[in-house]
């Protein structure tokens, strides 16, 4: 089965890493592409796949899930498809404990939902400014073997697209699941933070 997900690499020096950037809603594939530059890892391979739902006619902005009704989302698309694209485009050329997988607002959502959650054990992943779908507390919300993975939640303290709230809430229901879990809180927005990705990309570099 082919990956139905389109895609960006880049790669860095000669890689022996991956790092998998995760845009948010109504972004695309060269969404994050400026990351390569400013996240300074030597010998590593960028991957920036699109969400396969398409919200223009432009096709340029992208989802990774569609409200079929006010609050159901349809998400059986990037669940079938995401797990083929790492299959064959980066765990056929790195190591799982290789590869990490970083992820903005509705990418966030993608790391907490699906990323937790796989069976191989990763690098690292690092989910900005987002949120768990399903807010129910008791829910196990990673694999076992994900158990020391480290996870490195971000989140802008004035951020209105999602509120801060749902990091550190997160943060503190993982922390009771025992993960290995930090939540770093920066100033600004709905974005990214250059400090956060100074810390995450020590890391990288240290693993």
């Amino acid at each position: 089965m082919e990956s139905f997900i389109d895609f960006i690499s880049i790669k860095k020096g000669n890689p022996n890493k991956a790092i998998v950037a995760i845009h948010g809603w109504q972004g695309n594939k060269t969404s994050f592409n400026f990351l390569s530059d400013l996240v300074k890892v030597d010998d590593v391979e960028w991957f920036f796949p699109e969400a396969p739902y398409i919200l223009n006619n432009n096709n340029d902005t992208r989802s990774w899930s569609f409200e079929t009704s006010p609050g159901i989302y349809d998400v059986q698309k990037t669940k079938n498809q995401l797990p083929v694209f790492f299959n064959e485009h980066v765990f056929s050329k790195y190591q799982s404990e290789n590869v990490f997988i970083l992820g903005f607002s509705q990418g966030a959502i993608i790391c907490f939902e699906f990323a937790l959650n796989m069976k191989s054990k990763l690098g690292a992943i690092f989910p900005i400014a987002g949120t768990f779908r399903d807010q129910d507390v008791e829910k196990p919300r990673f694999h076992p073997v994900q158990k020391n993975t480290p996870i490195i939640i971000g989140h802008g303290k004035d951020d209105d697209v999602i509120d801060i709230k749902y990091s550190r809430k997160i943060y503190k229901i993982l922390k009771i699941q025992k993960a290995n879990v930090k939540l770093i809180e920066f100033n600004g927005g709905h974005k990214i933070n250059l400090q956060y990705l100074k810390e995450i990309t020590k890391l990288i570099n240290e693993s």
